[in-house]
């Protein structure tokens, strides 16, 4: 009979024993109803992503947001796949109509979803995709200083150096200098105004009010004023294309090309 009770008695601690295990199992099970990230693509007929959207996501878990910030502009957010990404053993829905993932859909607009922990715990979070807006501040500062410049026509004979100076403070004005040729005979600077932007492109226009005469190492060289190129704020370029005389150049309309940037 000793034995009889000796027997209950490991199977008792046994079953204890497996109770505390189960107990300690539950208390790891993930319990945060969260996004990770949101990526986009687009796809061709096929299925197989052909372009990868680069994308910024600022995860609010607090308020329960997620901000798929697009820098480049060209995507259409009205007809673009999406995949999401949720922290461990969730899953998401749709709610109020908002699109799927994994197919192309709208996300041009706020998107509501609910996502569930595997505990039960679940939040609604709102997703948000929009374009990159840039802190705009003064126009001018952007090429103001030590800047980088590409000879468009023959970009090996690029100017060593090139600065820029905001005119009298203004933001709309600035005077970039640089050795025409790399060669400081030739030195260079021209005076542009820089138009109003456009607020869904961030660009705008460069003109100059005065033709820019050049003379040195047996050259007399013109960049004519009137329009001659266009900034981007997103990129913080400035893209020239100046009407020019005094050597020959491709091509045939006589515009000359430089990209200066910082």
């Amino acid at each position: 009979m000793k034995y009889y009770y000796l027997l209950l008695l490991i199977i008792s601690l046994s079953f204890v024993a497996c109770q505390q295990s189960e107990e300690i199992q539950v208390s790891i099970i993930p319990n945060q109803p969260f996004f990770q990230s949101v990526s986009l693509a687009e796809m061709d007929t096929t299925g197989i992503i052909k372009k990868q959207v680069v994308v910024d996501n600022v995860i609010d878990t607090i308020n329960y947001i997620d901000s798929v910030i697009v820098k480049d502009r060209s995507i259409d957010l009205t007809n673009i796949w999406a995949s999401a990404t949720l922290a461990e053993g969730c899953k998401v829905e749709p709610l109020d109509g908002a699109p799927k993932f994994g197919q192309y859909a709208d996300f041009s607009k706020v998107s509501k979803y609910r996502v569930t922990a595997p505990t039960g715990k679940s939040a609604d979070w709102n997703l948000v995709v929009g374009y990159y807006v840039p802190t705009i501040g003064c126009i001018a500062d952007r090429w103001d200083g030590d800047l980088k410049i590409l000879d468009g026509i023959w970009s090996g004979w690029s100017p060593a150096y090139c600065t820029g100076v905001k005119v009298n403070s203004s933001c709309n004005k600035v005077k970039v200098t640089f050795p025409f040729w790399q060669d400081q005979n030739l030195l260079t600077t021209l005076e542009l105004d820089l138009g109003d932007y456009d607020k869904t492109t961030f660009q705008g226009t460069v003109t100059m009010a005065d033709d820019v005469h050049v003379v040195g190492s047996g050259y007399d060289l013109t960049f004519h004023k009137g329009v001659v190129g266009t900034y981007n704020l997103l990129s913080s370029e400035l893209n020239l294309a100046i009407v020019f005389d005094g050597y020959p150049i491709p091509p045939a309309d006589s515009k000359y090309t430089f990209t200066i940037w910082k």
